[in-house]
This record gives C-alpha cells, structure tokens and sequence, in this order.
C-alpha cells in the first residue's frame, strides 16, 4: 500500500509537473503572438471558435479585469499561512509536498483559463517596424528566459515535481536530508540572486514588457502582472522568507538592497 501510494504521489506530481510546462511555456507564445495554430489564442488573437468565451461580453476590459482577479486572488489567498496549514493538514494527508504540488497545479490552470477567455484589444500603442530592431528585442526576451531558467534551476523548486520529486522520495532521500537537520530549501544568494532577490520576478517583469508591437489588451495585461509582482514580494513574499529563514534573510537583504531591479528597486 505504502509503495502504491509513492506511485500514485509520482503520477500526480509528474501531471502537475507537466501542466506547470504547458503554462508557463505558453505563457511566452500567448505574449508575443506566436500560438502553434490559428485554433490556438495569444494576447491579441482570439479564434472563432472560442470568440464566446468571455466571462463579461458586454465590457472587454471588465473581462480582463475579472480574469486578472480570478488569477491573483486565489494565488495569494493560497499563500497564507492560515489556509496553508488547512489545506495542508485536512486536506493535502499532512505533507507539505502534496500542498507545493496543489499550489502550482492551481496556478497553471489558472493561467490556461486567462489565454483561453482573455479578450483582445488590438489597437497599438508602440510598433517598431525595423527587422533588426524587433529581432534584437527577441533576443533580449530570449535573454530574460534564459535568465528566468537559470534562477529556476538555482534553487530546489523544481525537486518537488515530476519525476526529481518522484525519485527522491521513493528512495527516501528528502527525508535523510531533513533527519539531518537541513532545509526542504536551501536560501540560495548566490549567481543571479546576489544581483537581485527575486529574479524569477524581475525576467517575468522584464519579458511581459519587452515586445516589438505593444497592444491596449498587452500593455493592460503588462501594467497588471507588474502591479501584483511588486505588491506580492513587499506584502507576501518577503515576510513569508524573513519567517522561514530568519537573520539569514534579513543579512540577506542588507547584502542585496534590491528585490526586483539592479541598482533601483
């Protein structure tokens, strides 16, 4: 029973792993227009076939608003310590991993619901109509990915799903680590987060922002996620981190000043 129940846990946490994928890796195509098929929606493209999803017909930006809400609200509500331990103890079999694996399976199909009842506005508010100019901003996203993964890749985030989770925990490894007094996650300062505290944020930021045709509906989406990211770390994520890890986090902070840009904020 105990070996299916690790099976079952490592289908689970390989599903979440890939919906998690699916999400974040088209979150890039959705911005920037690049959807496989004309079936499929990006930020100003909505196909016929779904053009009647929307949740408020008569008003674009309520849609988009409401969309926006049913995102963050519940992404935060989620993070509370109060409904973590609920979650956690009544609901999730008392293991913070299964809570890990809730969280981002929640906020994956969170953003797949956003692209698919996201109304577009299309009218432009910059083009920048020069091909080396528009390639070199590409290569300035391509940049900013590949930063975003590298600080993915910096911490122990992705060693709670798939099979990395799976394989750790049949063979018991987490629980050696925690018998020997570590951390689930290590406080990781070092390469990218010696320059800013929450890089992962700052190449979120920076790729949402960074397009050679800015929209009304992309620049809307832009101004949005930007907001809740600044908000987030201040009031959520930065309280959450001086908690869990102490004086370390807060010599931390002194070392680097900056959460989200290099030198300015």
């Amino acid at each position: 029973a105990h070996l299916k129940m690790k099976v079952v846990s490592g289908v689970v946490s390989i599903i979440t792993g890939l919906v998690t994928c699916l999400a974040l890796s088209y979150f890039v195509l959705f911005l920037n227009n690049w959807q496989p098929s004309p079936s499929l929606p990006s930020i100003d493209h909505k196909p016929q076939a779904i053009a009647s999803l929307l949740l408020v017909p008569s008003s674009p930006t309520a849609n988009n608003i409401l969309l926006m809400l049913l995102f963050t609200l519940p992404h935060t509500l989620i993070t509370f310590e109060s409904v973590k331990r609920l979650l956690i103890n009544y609901l999730l079999c008392s293991e913070k991993k299964y809570y890990l694996l809730f969280y981002s399976f929640w906020a994956s199909v969170s953003l797949l619901f956003l692209y698919t009842f996201w109304s577009p506005s299309t009218s432009e508010v910059w083009s920048i109509r020069l091909n080396w100019a528009a390639l070199a901003v590409h290569a300035l996203q391509g940049i900013f990915l590949i930063l975003y993964l590298y600080s993915l890749l910096s911490t122990e985030i992705l060693g709670n799903f798939g099979l990395v989770w799976f394989v750790k925990s049949t063979l018991g490894l987490s629980k050696i680590k925690k018998e020997k007094g570590g951390k689930e996650n290590k406080l990781v300062i070092s390469g990218i987060y010696g320059v800013v505290r929450h890089p992962l944020m700052t190449c979120t930021i920076a790729m949402m922002w960074l397009t050679p045709t800015m929209t009304i509906g992309h620049l809307f989406l832009a101004a949005l996620f930007t907001l809740y990211i600044v908000l987030a770390v201040r009031f959520s994520e930065e309280p959450k981190l001086i908690k869990e890890y102490g004086i370390a986090y807060t010599n931390y902070q002194r070392k680097v000043p900056c959460q989200l840009i290099p030198g300015i904020y």
